[in-house]
């Protein structure tokens, strides 16, 4: 049985919700958040992103992102906007295979990146200055998308507050180096992982 096929019988199943202030436990809850309120939100969500999560393994980019529309952690908002900005890159490239010189690649463009950025930017007016750890994902996608848009000022200052608040996401260090001119357009809080990258 695909692994798609398991997620789908598990979201037709009632959500698990902690009964009487019990804490799930650990094993069930996938990796989780360290914020309780997070925490409580992704064991909620935890079978329609397990179903997403193996949508977008099997490269459904775009049924990946739909299942999540209409969640509220962190960790399921990224997986449904990473797996809408993949489809448009998919869809880009299909779209510049048709085109017959290679010049011409630049006229396609990712249609998707101006409503991620939208949701994006909705995301953190809702939290505001309440980010965390678990938010650093969104704020490293949000780099992504303006880097897209050709807004470098912003998307370094997107990739900084990402690396600040988890300093492991290399992904975003990576992305951070890229937009750099000299070591002093960077003020990050790990001096190592800061050392390693730029």
């Amino acid at each position: 049985m695909p692994k798609f096929r398991a997620a789908e019988a598990l979201t037709s199943m009632p959500p698990l919700v902690p009964q009487n202030d019990t804490p799930l436990p650990q094993t069930y809850l996938h990796p989780t958040s360290s914020y309780e309120k997070e925490a409580i939100l992704q064991a909620g969500e935890l079978p329609i992103y397990l179903l997403s999560k193996s949508y977008f393994d099997v490269h459904e980019y775009d049924r990946s992102s739909a299942v999540l529309a209409n969640c509220k952690s962190s960790k399921s908002r990224f997986l449904h906007l990473y797996a809408q900005y993949i489809a448009g890159e998919k869809r880009r490239d299909e779209e510049s295979e048709m085109i017959l010189g290679p010049l011409d690649t630049a006229a396609t463009q990712n249609r998707e990146v101006q409503s991620i950025l939208s949701g994006l930017e909705a995301i953190f007016t809702e939290k505001g200055d309440d980010l965390n750890e678990d938010d650093s994902w969104l704020l490293y996608l949000y780099g992504i998308v303006l880097l897209k848009q050709k807004n470098e000022d912003e998307a370094r200052a997107s990739f900084i507050k990402s690396v600040n608040l988890y300093p492991y996401n290399w992904s975003a260090w990576l992305e951070l180096g890229s937009t750099l001119g000299n070591l002093g357009d960077v003020r990050v809080n790990h001096p190592t992982l800061r050392n390693l990258f730029i």
